[in-house]
């Protein structure tokens, strides 16, 4: 179905107004925490039951679900992988009522010297403008955006405070994850300093920018990844999909380390 402008703006307003009031947004990024929100809402619902408390509520919405909490409401939705988290995130967040916002997700790392279970809190995230120039290593026409600064800060200092290993910088979003081509530009992003390699960043971050020319849009967000798998010792994908599958108690903190930090803002 296709929606003139005016009619997409009624739609998503009346989505919205189905949800109800929330004060922050959490969003998913990435096909794990798709599969397990969409499939039983296995990792982000156990996620938020692993840290409610009696006074705290869970409402099923559908696609999404929101907790209740003392210090405010909480909307989490899953937001899929590379240019299709757009539109939960221009959705839940950009055309919301609520102000800040986060996104939380997994990434691999071309550094050595950052280990499986750390954080990457995104400082700016770039993305080829070709697939083309991506296959072929080429850095020179890389496009982007930067998270909010008080988001980032006190993503880190939550982190901290939870004793976890911290890496603050940015990341590199690639079109595709796991092809072979990549492989060869594992050195090339390390030496360009990406302490991450996702499929989502760039294009939220980019998406947040825009918005930020109209006044009513000038909102916060912020990035956290848990890594998932080092692409400086290996690169493949069976063993890495394992990895990430074994790691969901892991995602469940990092999110609610998220949650707790967009709501202390």
């Amino acid at each position: 179905m296709i929606l003139s402008p005016l009619d997409e703006m009624k739609f998503r307003r009346a989505y919205l107004d189905s949800i109800g009031c929330y004060d922050v947004s959490v969003i998913g990024l990435g096909n794990r925490l798709f599969t397990s929100w969409n499939s039983g809402y296995d990792t982000l619902v156990t996620a938020a039951k692993g840290f409610s408390t009696e006074e705290e509520q869970m409402d099923f919405l559908g696609y999404d679900f929101k907790l209740k909490r003392d210090d405010g409401e909480v909307l989490y939705t899953p937001g899929n992988v590379g240019t299709q988290c757009l539109s939960v995130f221009e959705n839940r967040f950009m055309h919301s009522p609520v102000s800040v916002g986060v996104g939380v997700g997994y990434c691999g790392t071309p550094d050595p010297d950052i280990k499986v279970g750390d954080y990457v809190v995104v400082e700016e995230a770039l993305v080829n403008t070709s697939l083309a120039a991506e296959q072929n290593g080429d850095l020179s026409s890389l496009v982007g955006g930067r998270s909010s600064p008080r988001v980032v800060d006190a993503l880190c200092r939550m982190s901290e405070d939870k004793g976890r290993v911290v890496h603050k910088g940015k990341t590199i979003t690639v079109q595709n994850f796991f092809s072979s081509h990549r492989k060869n530009n594992i050195k090339k992003y390390h030496d360009q300093v990406f302490l991450g390699i996702d499929m989502e960043a760039a294009y939220l971050l980019q998406s947040l920018e825009a918005h930020s020319q109209v006044e009513r849009y000038r909102k916060e967000f912020g990035i956290i990844f848990l890594v998932t798998d080092n692409q400086a010792e290996e690169c493949d994908l069976t063993k890495v999909s394992s990895q990430i599958m074994e790691m969901d108690s892991e995602l469940r903190k990092v999110t609610r380390i998220a949650t707790e930090t967009v709501l202390s803002l």
